[in-house]
């Protein structure tokens, strides 16, 4: 639903198709290669690892059904050769968003790929950089303020993104509507590099919201 939203919108995401243990992938391409193979739901990058990115669409085929033989269904992207940027947007009592500094992350693993080991920094490799690139964060503040005010209603989200890298072209990979808001969380460490000053302040924004819902202040 978030890709169709993204698309209706008119914003540029990756060709991508479903499937499940009962509605397995066809037999033709959809288009062409290369691949990546990952949960259709979920997050925190479980279940990715390099073998989801697949240069034939045999290959797919294969990675698809090992995740169909556990219970999971799947999503297939056309694979972008990009860095992946993620945007994380507070919501407002005046229903205004507060949009963070972009960040980005980078991975040594084959096609950039980032683990859910090294999202949990239990393995090497995976590096996350706050963006400083003036014109690119103001395409991607754009594209995610649109996304979320269409969205909505919603506290809060981190929207991510995949810069393609000889195009510069943003693509849209997803929204997480339940972010991580550890003290260590790119969510966090973004607004913290913009917005707000310190983590309490960050929490004490999200429980004001809430309160302000009980009493009808919040703008629907």
């Amino acid at each position: 639903m978030s890709k169709q939203l993204a698309e209706h919108i008119g914003i540029k995401t990756p060709k991508w198709v479903v499937a499940s243990k009962n509605y397995p992938l066809a037999k033709i391409p959809p288009f062409p290669g290369y691949y990546f193979v990952k949960p259709r739901f979920g997050g925190a990058l479980i279940g990715i690892d390099e073998t989801c990115l697949c240069r034939y669409w045999d290959e797919a085929i294969q990675k698809a059904e090992k995740f169909f033989e556990e219970g999971v269904e799947v999503i297939v992207e056309a694979f972008i050769d990009g860095v992946c940027f993620s945007v994380p947007i507070l919501n407002t009592i005046s229903g205004e968003p507060i949009i963070g500094i972009p960040h980005y992350q980078t991975s040594a693993n084959a096609g950039g790929i980032i683990t859910y080991s090294q999202k949990r920094f239990a393995s090497e490799g995976m590096e996350r950089h706050i963006s400083y690139d003036e014109y690119l964060n103001k395409v991607l503040v754009f594209l995610s303020k649109q996304f979320f005010i269409e969205m909505q209603p919603c506290d809060y989200a981190r929207i991510d993104f995949i810069i393609e890298k000889e195009s510069g072209i943003p693509f849209f990979l997803e929204v997480n509507t339940m972010a991580n808001l550890g003290i260590h969380s790119g969510f966090v460490q973004s607004f913290i590099n913009s917005h707000f000053r310190a983590y309490n302040d960050i929490a004490r924004h999200i429980v004001e919201l809430g309160i302000a819902k009980t009493k009808g202040n919040v703008k629907k």
